[in-house]
């Protein structure tokens, strides 16, 4: 029961943040709230929200990161593995993308999740080259 009642505390706050989020339906309706960008929901694609660089609301209307995540306008301040690029379809705005390999995260870094699996394939198939399985004649 009370793990519960922490949970329901969790939500509330979770969704508080997001009430306290700005909608919007492009970019330039976030400009009057300094280095935010409008950004897809994770969970509802459909809503748009103007976020800070790391996908979390502003405080006060002011956002604690300086660097921009996926997605957010930019201009050369993106994320590790980011590369500030005009926004396909509209040559005039430049938004941050992953770089090839890499994949966006819910706070919009960019995870090299996919170079992490080839890394880990590697590593197992040297370690099956080296220490080879005995078999037994029977």
């Amino acid at each position: 029961m009370i793990f519960l009642h922490a949970f329901s505390v969790t939500l509330i706050l979770f969704a508080a943040e997001l009430v306290s989020a700005k909608s919007c339906i492009n970019h330039t309706q976030c400009k009057p709230i300094p280095q935010t960008s409008c950004i897809a929901d994770i969970r509802d694609p459909s809503k748009k929200y103007c976020l800070c660089g790391d996908n979390t609301a502003p405080t006060n209307g002011l956002c604690q990161t300086t660097r921009k995540g996926a997605g957010h306008l930019c201009s050369d301040d993106c994320v590790e593995d980011a590369t500030c690029l005009e926004e396909e379809g509209n040559s005039n705005i430049k938004v941050c993308k992953c770089n090839e390999g890499f994949i966006v995260t819910p706070h919009g870094y960019c995870s090299g999740a996919v170079s992490a699996q080839i890394a880990t394939v590697g590593l197992l198939l040297m370690v099956m080259l080296h220490f080879p399985i005995l078999t037994t004649i029977a």
